[in-house]
């Protein structure tokens, strides 16, 4: 499969889709046991770590003349712009940068963001003085959408956490901001492009669309593949957590992050270089989630764990 699917025709191993995602989820397991510890414990530690910096922005004034209320806007805030940004530090930066903006500069993103080519229809690239105004004000978040932003202001500006990122048109930005909001109770899973791939057992062209922008099995009485992969992810937590103390109490989010920084370590050949590899279809794993050949020195003294 060019991505990842829940088939509706399986094979010998996968009777039923159930079946099939089913062993998916013990091949995440399995990858997620021959990972070292310090991947894992920072998987773990992500969720709660961002948590509490963003606790930290909480009655903070704006350049505005606005204050972060609480920390549903301050999570909402670090998720509205995640999309296009790395999961590490300059996610925790988005909320202290952003709210050194000032209204002329929000005026100047919101221009950006709506302008169209001559089309009048494709969204025109962003303004190159949008561009040089965040390097200058909010360096890390100049990979950030100019869209993202905008829902970020919309936030800051006193707007409702679920009319900003809707659930079922926003499920990635929705369910991180929840999982940074409450890192101790299940929220949900965030699905973004790696995590994705990662299910999928494929790195995939940035160009190709993933199918995760809906998660609509409320409305729709179906689950949506955003909502196939959360399923098998949590799966996974639960069956790692009863195969290896490691795991032991983790929630679903909790593991998607874990595998999250796996597959991280996967792509930059162990923290060696900074940008992965070329995004062709190879895989993270064998078949069955173990090391392939090429990265077997990623997993020197797990064995203990297996």
């Amino acid at each position: 499969m060019a991505f990842f699917d829940v088939p509706k025709s399986t094979g010998p191993d996968d009777k039923t889709p159930e079946q099939f995602m089913a062993n998916t989820a013990r091949r995440l397991v399995t990858m997620g046991m021959h990972l070292p510890n310090h991947v894992i414990e920072s998987g773990r530690q992500w969720y709660p770590v961002v948590h509490e910096a963003a606790k930290k922005t909480v009655g903070m004034d704006t350049a505005e003349g606005r204050r972060i209320k609480d920390i549903s806007t301050a999570g909402g805030i670090i998720a509205a712009v995640s999309p296009n940004l790395d999961f590490d530090s300059r996610n925790i930066h988005a909320v202290t940068e952003l709210a050194g903006l000032e209204s002329s500069d929000w005026d100047m993103i919101r221009r950006s963001a709506t302008a169209k080519q001559a089309d009048g229809k494709t969204q025109a690239p962003r303004n190159p003085e949008v561009t040089a105004m965040l390097r200058e004000k909010a360096p890390s978040l100049v990979s950030s959408y100019d869209t993202g932003l905008v829902k970020a202001h919309r936030l800051l500006s006193g707007d409702q956490l679920r009319d900003v990122l809707p659930r079922a048109s926003a499920p990635k930005t929705s369910h991180f901001a929840d999982n940074i909001i409450n890192p101790f109770e299940d929220t949900g899973v965030t699905v973004d492009y790696r995590h994705h791939d990662i299910v999928a057992n494929q790195m995939i062209s940035p160009k190709v669309s993933r199918g995760i922008s809906t998660a609509d099995l409320k409305t729709a009485g179906r689950r949506t593949r955003y909502e196939d992969i959360e399923h098998i992810t949590r799966l996974a937590s639960t069956l790692a957590g009863k195969r290896d103390e490691r795991f032991r109490g983790i929630l679903p989010h909790d593991m998607q992050a874990i595998l999250w920084m796996g597959g991280k370590h996967i792509e930059t050949q162990g923290g060696a270089r900074r940008v992965g590899p070329a995004r062709k279809g190879q895989p993270y794993t064998t078949e069955t989630g173990a090391p392939l050949p090429r990265d077997a020195h990623f997993w020197v003294g797990t064995a203990d764990h297996l």
